[in-house]
């Protein structure tokens, strides 16, 4: 989902601005907070767990949690030429075709699921799926979400309305699926089963967030601008929850929620009254202007 979300982001950037504006604004706002935070942010909450269980301290530069980032990056530096080409050529016979068929047969969105299914199959194969020990896995499959991402916006309202139309029909699928997987199959289903119940989980959230969220949100722009902040510090800032909270005597799960209260709480405030208010601080969290 996250990675879906960024393909339809870059859309929208890339609808005012040239290839070369674009690369130079994404560098900006998602390689600089990538290495802004390896060096400041990740070693943090690595000092944290150091802390905790009382190992030697070292430090640690590392993209750490911050790898969605480099991700992100990386798959548009590659795709930059074809996001192009899209732009480009918006009536181009596949996407005019694409847009045709969704709105006709609402089922046909299922196209969108083949190639996970496919990836799905690769999985299995360790020995060619593996580059010097590195698994392609999630490489791939942030890569096919954010192609269909920047597709879904590019294709238009078509998708969203067969996505509005099949949305119950896919909660069921999808329900019942993960039923059968953690009930019956005590979790061992083969991959390709596990890609389709997760395509149906998205395309449900997509049907659902187009009838019941397709509209203007008051708290939304404040929200959107505190997505990316948010997420580098989230970290540091749920590890020192935990160093406080876990030695405390209570239930597991109230020190759960208790972190995770922590967490959200910590995160909100330290951007509100520190990272918002500081200008030169925008810089390094990914924030505009």
């Amino acid at each position: 989902m996250l990675f879906f979300v960024s393909g339809m982001g870059v859309y929208f950037a890339f609808r005012r601005r040239t290839a070369k504006q674009l690369l130079a604004e994404r560098a900006r706002r998602i390689f600089v907070p990538l290495l802004f935070g390896s060096i400041f942010i990740v070693p943090l909450w690595i000092y944290f767990f150091q802390l905790y269980y009382n190992l030697d301290f070292f430090y640690a530069p590392s993209p750490g949690h911050l790898w969605f980032l480099g991700n992100l990056m990386l798959y548009i530096v590659l795709l930059l030429p074809l996001l192009n080409y899209m732009k480009k050529h918006p009536d181009f016979v596949i996407w005019k075709s694409l847009r045709e068929a969704f709105r006709k047969y609402p089922v046909m969105i299922y196209i969108f699921a083949l190639p996970y299914v496919l990836e799905a199959f690769l999985i299995s194969a360790e020995s060619s799926y593996s580059i010097y020990g590195f698994n392609l896995h999630g490489l791939w499959i942030g890569l096919i979400s954010f192609v269909l991402g920047f597709t879904i916006f590019f294709i238009g309202d078509s998708f969203w309305k067969a996505t509005d139309t099949l949305k119950w029909w896919c909660v069921i699928i999808a329900f019942g699926m993960y039923m059968y997987r953690v009930y019956f199959a005590d979790m061992n289903v083969p991959h390709w089963q596990t890609a389709i119940e997760s395509i149906h989980w998205i395309f449900a959230v997509f049907g659902f967030a187009y009838r019941y969220l397709n509209r203007p949100i008051k708290r939304l722009p404040y929200l959107n601008k505190s997505v990316l902040p948010i997420y580098i510090i989230h970290m540091p800032i749920m590890y020192m929850g935990a160093l406080i909270i876990l030695p405390l005597e209570l239930n597991a799960f109230i020190k759960y929620m208790f972190i995770v209260s922590f967490t959200v709480v910590g995160c909100f405030i330290l951007y509100e009254f520190v990272i918002r208010r500081i200008r030169f601080l925008h810089l390094f969290f990914g924030m505009k202007g």
